[in-house]
């Protein structure tokens, strides 16, 4: 039910509703000096997944686009992206994270050819510096045996397996939509304002009555 009236004494004001806050832009690049950005935060229904160029995660990734997909998160994966006679780094990189609702990084460790042993991909770890000096939400995953560098070890990891993958994203995916959600609305509506919702509830508790209830 929602209530469209209530009986309520005239005190003979009412409050002023401000204007909705905007996106937030970012006019320069800081990473390129002297480089325009003017992309906009989070106004992408996306997710940018970073990942290495592995054979051994295509199986991650396709199960990370189909659940993206399913609950019309567009999925931007990294090695995937083409951004011919464009600045790379800008269009498919940085752009893409800048403007992405959320993001998801796999941290699994890759075979060097030279050395024949397994080390931390650069290029991901240079994108999730990115997502974190952004303030992005990040679902990092690693897989369950291998080992974090130093300085990420204190974050909140899903250590993935075979078993547990599937589930660990059903859940991690649907929080993130959910925090991304709420704090896009918490920017778009002022401090001080009450949405419709919040008013009606508000007088419920103070024991008012709808006048008419619309169903």
């Amino acid at each position: 039910m929602i209530y469209s009236d209530y009986y309520q004494p005239d005190f003979g004001y009412r409050l002023p509703v401000e204007p909705q806050r905007g996106f937030q832009e970012i006019p320069k690049c800081f990473v390129r000096k002297d480089h325009t950005c003017g992309k906009y935060l989070n106004v992408s229904k996306s997710c940018f997944v970073a990942c290495p160029s592995d054979p051994e995660i295509n199986y991650i990734v396709e199960l990370i686009v189909a659940k993206l997909t399913k609950i019309s998160i567009e999925p931007i994966v990294a090695i995937r992206e083409r951004a011919y006679g464009q600045d790379i780094f800008c269009t498919k990189i940085c752009g893409k994270i800048i403007e992405s609702q959320f993001c998801i990084v796999i941290l699994d460790d890759t075979l060097d050819k030279e050395s024949k042993k397994f080390l931390p991909n650069t290029n991901v770890s240079y994108e999730y510096g990115l997502m974190t000096a952004l303030g992005k939400h990040i679902i990092p995953l690693q897989k369950e045996g291998q080992s974090l560098a130093f300085n990420i070890q204190t974050h909140d990891t899903i250590k993935y397996t075979p078993m547990n993958l599937s589930s660990e994203l059903d859940r991690s995916l649907k929080d993130a939509v959910k925090i991304t959600q709420d704090k896009k609305e918490e920017k778009r509506v002022p401090a001080g304002y009450y949405s419709q919702r919040q008013m009606n509830r508000s007088l419920e508790i103070n024991g008012y009555k709808p006048s008419r209830v619309l169903k």
